[in-house]
């Protein structure tokens, strides 16, 4: 049998930082496992630039240049994390590889796992996974966010191998049925496990990155996150086409998911809002236990809905985050009870400026908006002078 071609692919979108210091490490890794028998001497390492706006495609460029085992292509523009990695392994496709590695350039995944993958390639699988061993290092929240993604994929009947993102190794066998894939918005860690080659996984641990920051906020996420969904289960179809719209409730406790339910949604029309004192109250997470919220939302009197003020400051009303317009600019409390994410989305897109917005501040503004995950941003508006003190 003769030794296989390796072609490393590694998106890259503003990197210019952590480039320096991840390229030679991938370029050490392809000498290695040649030296070690195990692939040819003809792999290369390509870096696919996704639009970046810094020096990331000349660095490539220089990479090249150097030395003739970098390779770089680069897109016309911006086009998402996943269209970069179909596109650079199309690429080596074209280029009769016999197998690809895709990997972040950001040095978290840990590149020696690529030895027992090609290992586990040379025995006979056509797809080997990198999965993470643990979570350890991530934050409560990206720990909960990302298994909740996981186990509500499997609940809509989503094929995905748990706690494995875009670290792979795929053969050039499972590259040809990529090649007639039509699919718009693109998920493949969904994708790779409808194609049915024999499968492995490789286990690791996740570093730290090493340079530069995260090109991956929570908007990015959570788009990636619906593509996934819409791409590889009908059933949203079916619930939406059935019952309206449909909100998902995921209970989450210290050993994981611990229910996982579906209700009709309907947006609750809000047309007034009471304002109530609530110095003491406490939302960080969102929480099954809503008796405090409850409570205030039942001293509302003739208003629709409450806006709860905390230590003089205007936070959330009992569904939503807020909104504050002046005419010209868009403010939202610095404090909300809950960071919701579409606020997250908002203030990462712009559209949004954090701000400490006081009870007697209200006069400086004309209308409000509430907005979250269910309620799309303009949906639900109402002028300022519909907050009625209550206290």
């Amino acid at each position: 049998m003769s030794k296989p071609i390796l072609w490393i692919v590694i998106p890259c979108y503003n990197e210019e930082q952590v480039l320096p210091i991840t390229a030679p490490m991938f370029l050490q890794k392809i000498t290695s496992l040649t030296e070690k028998g195990m692939i040819s001497d003809k792999s290369r390492v390509l870096f696919v630039n996704d639009g970046s706006r810094d020096k990331t495609w000349e660095l490539i460029c220089s990479f090249a240049k150097q030395d003739a085992h970098f390779i770089g292509i680069s897109q016309s523009r911006n086009r998402g994390h996943q269209n970069a990695v179909l596109a650079g392994l199309m690429e080596a496709r074209a280029n009769n590889c016999d197998i690809t590695i895709s990997i972040d350039c950001d040095g978290q995944d840990d590149i020696n796992a690529m030895d027992e993958m090609v290992q586990k390639y040379l025995d006979g699988a056509e797809v080997v996974y990198g999965v993470r061993s643990r979570r350890d290092t991530d934050t409560f929240f990206k720990r909960f966010t990302a298994e909740s993604f996981y186990h509500v994929m499997n609940a809509l009947g989503a094929d995905i191998v748990f706690n494995h993102a875009d670290y792979r190794l795929i053969s050039t066998r499972v590259l040809e049925s990529f090649a007639d894939y039509k699919e718009v918005n693109i998920f493949l860690r969904g994708m790779v496990p409808l194609v049915g080659f024999k499968s492995e996984v490789v286990t690791y641990e996740r570093h730290e990155r090493l340079a530069g920051e995260s090109h991956y906020p929570l908007s990015k996420m959570l788009a990636l996150a619906f593509d996934g969904i819409t791409s590889l289960s009908n059933k949203p179809i079916r619930i939406i086409t059935g019952a309206g719209i449909v909100k998902a409730r995921v209970v989450y406790g210290e050993k994981g998911i611990e229910d996982l339910s579906y209700s009709p949604y309907a947006v609750r029309h809000v047309h007034s809002l009471a304002l109530m004192q609530a110095d003491t109250i406490d939302y960080t997470y969102k929480s099954a236990g809503r008796e405090p919220l409850n409570c205030l939302f039942s001293l509302r009197g003739a208003c629709d809905d409450i806006l709860i003020v905390k230590q003089g400051l205007l936070t959330d009303t009992s569904i939503a985050n807020i909104a504050l317009s002046d005419g010209t600019h868009w403010y939202t409390p610095a404090h909300p009870l809950l960071k919701g994410t579409k606020r997250a989305e908002l203030l990462d897109k712009g559209i949004l400026t954090e701000k400490d917005i006081r009870m007697e501040e209200l006069s400086a503004y004309s209308t409000v908006r509430l907005f979250n995950a269910m309620i799309d941003w303009g949906e639900a508006e109402l002028p300022a002078d519909c907050l009625h003190p209550v206290f």
